[in-house]
């Protein structure tokens, strides 16, 4: 990674709300960890709305030593705030979009501490994020109902960030999500969700924008299916997650669709229920977690991990690893690429603490408790 400085913290005066009690730690004693930051994976955990408990869970990688409330543990009477979103480890630091807050926390990747806070317009929700250099990075952010943009700043002077925030924004889609970097062409490409059956019949819902990171602007806006959440780049092809509408009973609502970048031809299309995908590290193999009890279709009613070979002309979902209890959701998945093992979350249906299962293969090695609705799960190496 390459070095560069932050600029010292400044002011912001904080509003503790909630008090939010220690997750019990699997394995114990565990001490925290400090002056670490290499070869390690932080989860960020989402916490309900409004009940102010966002956490990080991070896991020593070499010493298997866990550290619940990492965050908070780091930061005396400071909290990551309330439903926090993404999380994208740049350089020495970890920045964290929270939504209810409308913050993005940048903190130390080393011993945990708060460098600064971007505090965003009154009710606009920071959603996902996409760095494209040391002084260039976006995020997706709406305001619930009406305003829809994508902001733009300067992780090495969130000084100057703040100062510009209401400045640096672009127009998009409604309720835009989830966002991604093609650096071949320089765009960005952002998925426009509609906010579920909320505003399904704007115009601009279901749709992917466009961006020249240049001129930062708009450029194009393309429909595609329902309610699109997450979109990523791989090996030269866009990959766009589409949840589908909740009030859509039909079978098969969502949809894993691969695009072309240059036209944005689509070239396949996988009609399936699916939370979450991940790639592994050749970027041949596409994995995703379908979380949907579907009665009406009993080939993709099995909640688990399925795989999808990119080398094929035409694959089609593979069920992997099973999810056998109606109560557990799984909500996150990533690859650990040091030793290909597979890192799955679950939220429990969101109504207690989550826990990461860790497979090689298709065998459960362990499992660990981590905070509510673990939501993200990234490696630092």
């Amino acid at each position: 990674m390459k070095k560069f400085n932050l600029i010292k913290t400044i002011s912001v005066i904080f509003i503790i709300f909630c008090f939010c009690g220690c997750v019990k730690d699997p394995i114990s004693p565990r001490t925290h960890e400090t002056n670490d930051g290499y070869n390690c994976c932080f989860i960020l955990n989402e916490g309900l709305r409004g009940s102010d408990n966002s956490s990080i869970t991070k896991y020593n990688l070499e010493n298997n030593l866990i550290t619940n409330h990492y965050f908070r543990k780091s930061n005396a009477n400071l909290k990551l705030g309330d439903n926090a979103n993404d999380i994208v480890i740049w350089d020495s630091f970890v920045f964290v979009s929270v939504s209810g807050t409308g913050t993005i926390e940048a903190f130390n990747i080393f011993d945990g501490k708060s460098q600064c806070r971007i505090v965003f317009p009154q009710w606009m929700m920071p959603r996902k994020m996409a760095f494209i250099n040391d002084t260039l990075a976006f995020v997706s952010a709406y305001f619930e109902y009406t305003d829809y943009y994508v902001y733009y700043f300067n992780p090495s002077d969130l000084i100057a960030s703040q100062q510009n925030i209401n400045n640096n924004k672009i127009k998009v889609g409604s309720h835009p999500e989830g966002i991604c970097y093609d650096s071949l062409n320089q765009k960005l490409y952002v998925v426009n969700s509609g906010y579920g059956d909320l505003d399904c019949d704007n115009p601009t819902a279901s749709t992917i924008s466009i961006i020249d990171i240049n001129t930062k602007t708009e450029t194009a806006n393309i429909k595609t299916a329902a309610n699109p959440m997450r979109i990523y780049f791989n090996n030269n092809k866009i990959y766009v997650v589409c949840w589908g509408l909740p009030s859509d009973s039909s079978e098969n609502k969502g949809a894993i669709i691969e695009y072309e970048p240059n036209s944005m031809n689509i070239l396949r299309q996988w009609n399936t229920d699916i939370y979450d995908l991940c790639f592994n590290k050749t970027q041949d193999t596409l994995y995703f977690i379908n979380s949907t009890w579907n009665s009406t279709n009993p080939e993709q009613s099995i909640p688990g991990v399925y795989s999808i070979n990119l080398n094929e002309t035409n694959p089609a979902p593979k069920l992997i690893i099973s999810n056998s209890n109606r109560y557990d959701m799984w909500s996150a998945i990533q690859i650990n690429f040091a030793d290909n093992s597979m890192w799955i979350a679950n939220s429990f249906r969101f109504n207690s603490d989550g826990e990461i299962m860790i497979y090689d293969g298709l065998n459960l090695r362990t499992k660990f408790s981590v905070g509510n609705l673990p939501n993200n799960i990234r490696f630092v190496f």
